[in-house]
């Protein structure tokens, strides 16, 4: 099991091409979004 924080969308794309690089199969992903920070116009 692998699990930690990534700080945007490139890093996770890096973490997914090391998968594949590896020939690992990926079973699941499971996010837990922050709340996005909306400004009011």
């Amino acid at each position: 099991m692998l699990y930690g924080v990534l700080v945007d969308q490139a890093a996770l794309y890096h973490v997914l091409l090391k998968i594949r690089s590896l020939g690992l199969v990926l079973v699941a992903l499971d996010t837990d979004e922050l709340p996005s920070v909306q400004e009011e116009q």
